[in-house]
């Protein structure tokens, strides 16, 4: 990956209108988001997950950082108890990026 001098827009800022008018997306570069933004969704239910996921594609070779780690902890439910919306995207995102065959 070759780095250079890159905008930096804030995702949660962006409106889901915005990011859907990128037809080719993003190949490389780093995306700086917090958990709550990832489980964010529009009006029309389109979550910030599925348009990263589209806006990023399957060559995207970057780095996801995301701010409030502390919201990741507990991903494992106990007994009995639901799994919480932000495990839910954090298992999407393994799937995604990490099992891209999957």
């Amino acid at each position: 990956m070759r780095w250079s001098l890159r905008a930096v827009d804030p995702l949660n800022k962006l409106p889901y209108s915005k990011l859907d008018s990128k037809n080719v997306g993003v190949k490389d570069g780093v995306v700086f988001l917090t958990y709550n933004s990832l489980i964010a969704s529009s009006e029309k239910g389109r979550s910030r997950l599925q348009q990263l996921v589209q806006w990023c594609g399957p060559e995207f070779d970057g780095l996801l950082i995301f701010d409030e780690c502390h919201r990741a902890k507990n991903l494992v439910p106990e007994a009995g108890s639901q799994p919480t919306h932000i495990r839910q995207a954090v298992v999407d995102i393994q799937i995604c990026y990490l099992e891209p065959k999957a």
